[in-house]
């Protein structure tokens, strides 16, 4: 859910639905890159360590990514009966801000309805 507020400010407001968080973050290596990879043998140079790091991330990524989404049913499931609270995470011109966890629906909706009218 995304809105403006009266200063124009834009707000996110970002409703998890993988089972568990993101432990893996592949965003790292792009922080390693240098920019500019080009075809001398330096930049080469330059990005071997950044590729090292993306050799051995990717198969974790990847096995994280598949392990969480074959739980994300048994974690909707789960979510739905009111056993594991709902993660929403509110993003402030896409910056976090702050992270809520509901449980049950109608928490749920009273959240995402608070927090919007707050923002506003």
């Amino acid at each position: 859910m995304r809105w403006k507020d009266e200063h124009g400010v834009r707000w996110t407001l970002r409703q998890r639905r993988l089972a568990g968080r993101q432990r893996v973050k592949l965003e790292i290596v792009q922080d390693l890159v240098p920019g500019g990879l080009g075809t001398d043998p330096i930049s080469f140079v330059l990005a071997l360590p950044a590729l090292v790091v993306l050799a051995v991330m990717l198969p974790l990524w990847l096995l994280e990514f598949v392990i969480r989404l074959l739980l994300s049913p048994v974690a909707a499931v789960l979510r739905a009966v009111g056993a594991v609270p709902y993660r929403l995470e509110l993003e402030r011109e896409g910056r976090p801000v702050a992270s809520h966890a509901p449980v049950g629906r109608r928490e749920l909706r009273r959240v995402r309805t608070e927090l919007r009218e707050q923002r506003r």
